[in-house]
């Protein structure tokens, strides 16, 4: 059950789903959603490296379309864990990242089968920031407004930087 509070300002940081733009009323014109080709589904995860006699030393690899998906996979050895991303703007089959892994495995034996940490499956946003960021009373930030950098997947700075920008105006208008 949702409480109904009353609120100068709301922000929705909730991110990708946006939970509360979701429920704001058609009026606020925020009713965007995203389609094929502006979500990227990723897998991350950091694993024990294993050393072999065949290994390939400190690296850090980029396949394009790997195992013909729309999308990458990294592995980077170059520090004491094996760093591995898969990532494609379809969302992945039951069970397949394993298959995945496997396969990553025995091109590059230095990922190891140890997670360390990571190991689940987020969606990034991979289009341009949301149309509309602010409404009455109501402002979107981070996430919630797709604010990533899609070549990195990352959107931290860019959501702090929006995000004390928000905050200087909501300040002065005080």
């Amino acid at each position: 059950d949702l409480e109904q509070i009353k609120a100068d300002l709301i922000i929705d940081s909730t991110g990708i789903d946006a939970v509360l733009r979701t429920q704001l009323p058609k009026s606020y014109k925020m009713d965007f959603n995203l389609r094929r080709g502006e979500l990227f589904h990723t897998y991350r995860g950091y694993f024990n490296k294993n050393s072999s006699n065949q290994s390939m030393g400190s690296y850090y690899k980029v396949i394009l379309g790997y195992q013909n998906k729309r999308g990458i996979a990294w592995v980077n050895t170059s520090n004491e864990y094996a760093d591995v991303l898969i990532g494609c703007i379809d969302p992945f089959k039951k069970d397949e990242i394993e298959s995945l892994l496997d396969d990553l495995r025995s091109k590059f034996p230095e990922i190891g089968k140890k997670l360390i940490r990571g190991g689940q499956i987020a969606p990034i946003p991979i289009r341009r920031t949301a149309p509309l960021l602010v409404g009455a009373n109501f402002a979107l930030i981070g996430d919630a407004a797709w604010m990533t950098k899609p070549v990195t997947g990352s959107g931290i700075s860019n959501s702090m930087i929006a995000g004390k920008i928000l905050a200087d105006i909501t300040i002065k208008s005080f």
